[in-house]
């Protein structure tokens, strides 16, 4: 069990490495789309329909002028820039009808986080990122022992390989990142703070916007990258937009716009632990059990 949770642990601080990496290239995929005032004067090439409001291509793909700038970005990163453009358009069409959605379903801003909500959950999954730096060291060396014991057969020790190897990138992680606070600049530290205020809020949203689809909705709960999720909540969710928000996709560009999420509903997921389980019963009593999930 200590090896497992170990893994886990070790898996969710990689997925938010991932996630800060990418709130970094959003956040400069958002300062090159232009100002609302330049929104205006702008043309509309209708994209989708929903509940009455048509969202333009134009909102959704990245400007011309900058275009050479964000395929730079994602190259830097090893990704094929034009398919990564052409995902980014498809996510942000996706996020504007979800949002658009979630609007009318519970009320404008009724799901944005409060300041007081991001520095919480912020303190806290930093303090839970320390905690599991410390587990996950233990529990390396406990398995690096149970290894050299030489009492597993070789599947057996595969297995316990590969934990080791997941936990000692996650270990990796951790210390390049403190190294770099050590000897960057302040401005460095200031860019991290920022970025990892804006992971929190996003997280926080997240969160936040899935107790409110389980509790209207219920359903069963499966894990995703650390996180809890609604699946069955999220389906009801998508017949609503299609239903009530009478969503018509325009541009065929965008036929497949919940076609990952289909999938993901789809499963197949793993089964859900006994009944009232604590990961799962109090996930959304607080955002701190998120946080420290």
């Amino acid at each position: 069990m200590t090896q497992t949770c170990g893994g886990i642990k070790a898996f969710r601080t990689m997925c938010y490495k991932k996630r800060l990496c990418g709130l970094i290239l959003l956040a400069l995929l958002a300062f090159f789309r232009p100002a609302a005032a330049e929104d205006a004067a702008r043309p509309c090439t209708p994209a989708a329909r929903v509940f009455e409001t048509t969202i333009c291509r134009e909102d959704v793909t990245t400007e011309q002028a900058h275009i050479e700038a964000i395929r730079q970005q994602y190259e830097e990163q090893g990704l094929d820039s034009e398919k990564a453009l052409k995902t980014r358009s498809l996510e942000r069409l996706r996020e504007i009808v979800w949002n658009t959605a979630l609007e009318h379903k519970f009320g404008a801003g009724t799901l944005e986080p409060t300041v007081e909500e991001i520095d919480l959950f912020n303190n806290t999954f930093r303090q839970s990122l320390d905690g599991s730096y410390a587990k996950n060291k233990a529990t390396a060396r406990k398995i690096e022992n149970l290894i050299a014991s030489g009492n597993y057969p070789k599947d057996k020790e595969s297995e316990l390989r590969s934990v080791l190897a997941t936990i000692e990138k996650s270990l990796a992680f951790y210390e390049e990142k403190q190294s770099y606070k050590e000897k960057m600049p302040p401005e460095y530290h200031d860019m991290i703070v920022e970025a990892e205020r804006g992971l929190a809020k996003t997280m926080m949203q997240e969160w936040k916007i899935n107790k409110a689809l389980y509790e209207e909705y219920g359903g069963r709960l499966v894990e995703r990258d650390g996180a809890i999720e609604p699946v069955d909540a999220m389906s009801k969710f998508l017949a609503y937009i299609r239903g009530a928000g009478k969503l018509k996709i325009i541009d065929p560009e965008f036929t497949d716009l919940f076609k990952d999420m289909e999938i993901f509903i789809a499963g197949p997921h793993e089964p859900l632990p006994p009944a009232g389980d604590g990961k799962y019963s109090e996930y959304f009593s607080s955002p701190v059990k998120a946080a420290r999930q």
